[in-house]
């Protein structure tokens, strides 16, 4: 139910946010899209794992970021020679209206960071989900409801980080009930995941696959409107060497 990590991947450890190093690796922005990588397939390689590093709740936070007991859905994000990591802070992992939505930095992977932005709107906040377009950083997230029992998806929001490092004022890009799950940038087409419709037996969840061609307005790929009809919503997706995609 909580998560959390370092830098390589994501741990869910009690309420807090644990990381993990793959070896030594040096902070760069290396490419989200596994097609830019080049591999040399003649050497053997040995993945060594590092040990856990608390990130959240750790002495390297900003003392302005307020850390409550619940820390999750966090998404991370290599730009501009820095790390980014968003993540939602509450009571709980319900809803309330004293959740936050907050966005830190690091330029030394995570044992110290910087704030960013802080998104409050008095209802509940969940799932960043960081996007590099047009040389700027952009982070989407949904807002929800307040009562305790509900899950209440009410709209998409995006807010856009400037050259200066100012985050703009966030405006909604999807006026509708729906939750963001995956996006990636693969082969110069920009793509996410989300769904829509009942939860928790309360009927069908609907899948979409969408694109974008300017980084705020998403339409259904090739005008399909769903790509799945049941009981599966969190929806993530990867291309293979061949251009199949997987999900």
């Amino acid at each position: 139910m909580f998560h959390g990590f370092r830098i390589s991947f994501l741990l869910s450890v009690g309420c807090a946010l644990v990381a993990c190093s793959s070896g030594d690796a040096m902070l760069s922005s290396p490419s989200d899209d596994p097609a830019d990588w080049v591999v040399d397939t003649s050497v053997e390689y040995d993945v060594t794992v590092g040990e856990p590093q608390w990130v959240v709740p750790s002495p390297g936070l900003p003392d302005d970021v307020k850390v409550r007991a619940s820390n999750n859905n966090v998404d991370i994000e290599f730009f501009e020679g820095r790390l980014f990591m968003g993540w939602r802070t509450g009571k709980t992992h319900f809803a309330d209206d004293d959740v936050e939505m907050v966005v830190v930095s690091s330029g030394d992977m995570g044992k110290t960071w910087r704030h960013e932005t802080t998104i409050a709107m008095g209802n509940d906040v969940r799932e960043p989900r960081f996007l590099q377009w047009d040389g700027k950083l952009q982070m989407m997230y949904f807002e929800a409801g307040v009562d305790f029992l509900l899950f209440e998806p009410q709209k998409i929001w995006q807010t856009i980080r400037s050259k200066d490092g100012t985050w703009g004022e966030p405006e909604v890009i999807i006026d509708a009930v729906e939750v963001p799950w995956d996006v990636k940038t693969r082969n110069g087409e920009t793509y996410m995941t989300t769904y829509t419709g009942g939860h928790y037996g309360e009927g069908d969840l609907y899948v979409h696959f969408k694109t974008t061609t300017d980084g705020k307005t998403w339409e259904f790929y090739n005008g399909t409107e769903a790509v799945y009809t049941g009981g599966v919503s969190e929806v993530a997706f990867e291309f293979d060497m061949d251009g199949n995609m997987w999900a």
